[in-house]
């Protein structure tokens, strides 16, 4: 098993509000095939990809494809929402932990919440994280269903 430092994928989604087309359009594979780096020199994997491991001093790394396919670790439903994601309320947010045991937050959409458990197989989906005003960028990504 890898050791992974992830950074919560909602985060990212909140960071890149209101930012620029070019900025979204360079992170695009990543955020949409769960790209991260891996460390030629220790084996650590990282999400989102980074190009310096300041521990070891380490640049050289190679890109890593997280495996498409999570297992439920815990969610919780978000009544009030951060700015940018006020029409998804009420949502779920969840820990996912993939097959290498690596563990991220995202959102779990068409789902009843009462018929999710833990350890519940996910799969990644396409869709609308964000809308940047009515004439703005609209950002899409991935979430996690069923």
């Amino acid at each position: 098993m890898y050791e992974v430092q992830v950074i919560n994928l909602i985060y990212i989604f909140q960071k890149m509000y209101q930012k620029s087309p070019s900025k979204i359009w360079r992170k695009r594979k990543n955020i949409y095939n769960l790209i991260g780096s891996k460390s030629k020199k220790t084996g650590n994997v990282f999400y989102p990809p980074i190009r310096f491991e300041q521990e070891v001093n380490n640049i050289d790394f190679e890109e890593f494809e997280f495996v498409q396919k999570a297992k439920l670790v815990t969610w919780s439903i978000v009544r009030s929402a951060p700015a940018g994601f006020e029409n998804f309320v009420p949502y779920v947010v969840a820990i996912l932990e993939l097959e290498n045991g690596e563990k991220l937050t995202s959102q779990i959409v068409d789902v009843d919440v009462e018929s999710l458990g833990k350890g519940d197989i996910l799969y990644p989906t396409f869709r609308k994280i964000f809308e940047d005003g009515n004439a703005g960028v609209i950002q899409y990504g991935l979430k996690w269903t069923k």
